[in-house]
């Protein structure tokens, strides 16, 4: 399998402080194996809380996820595959024309582990239950015969 370098943006809309509008931003790269649209899914439900859990940290706004956008980059190969996922982030104020960008330092985030499905194991009880359910009893039997 190839494996490729995905680029992603969170864009959390600008609100207004009374002053000027400010906007925030999260600049997103890892790289992964596998198929371009799953992995984007996949990515995007990475990045979201992280998102979430930045604007909360520096300015004790609640974002829900379908507030926050998220745009990918077109893929590029890489070597191979990263186990962390590197994020830069802005936060933007508009004033009429003017834009300035405020920079925090980079940081990095630990890929999350798949969570493992606990195996179902089947008893002879279950078994036995499934056996038995499509059976029709005595007593129905015949009172279908009686409404005929």
């Amino acid at each position: 399998m190839s494996v490729r370098v995905y680029r992603a943006t969170a864009v959390y809309g600008s609100w207004y402080d009374g002053q000027q509008a400010r906007g925030f931003e999260g600049h997103f790269v890892t790289s992964l194996s596998g198929e371009i649209g799953a992995n984007r899914i996949k990515f995007a439900k990475v990045i979201t809380p992280i998102f979430q859990k930045q604007i909360y940290q520096e300015h004790k706004i609640r974002v829900s996820p379908g507030q926050i956008r998220i745009r990918f980059e077109r893929e590029q190969p890489a070597l191979t595959r990263s186990r962390n996922v590197r994020a830069e982030f802005l936060e933007m104020t508009y004033r009429g024309r003017e834009r300035h960008a405020e920079r925090f330092p980079s940081q990095l985030f630990k890929w999350p582990k798949a969570r493992r499905r606990p195996k179902i194991k089947k008893t002879r009880a279950a078994r036995v239950r499934r056996r038995n359910k499509r059976k029709p009893s005595r007593r129905r039997m015949v009172k279908r015969r009686k409404r005929r």
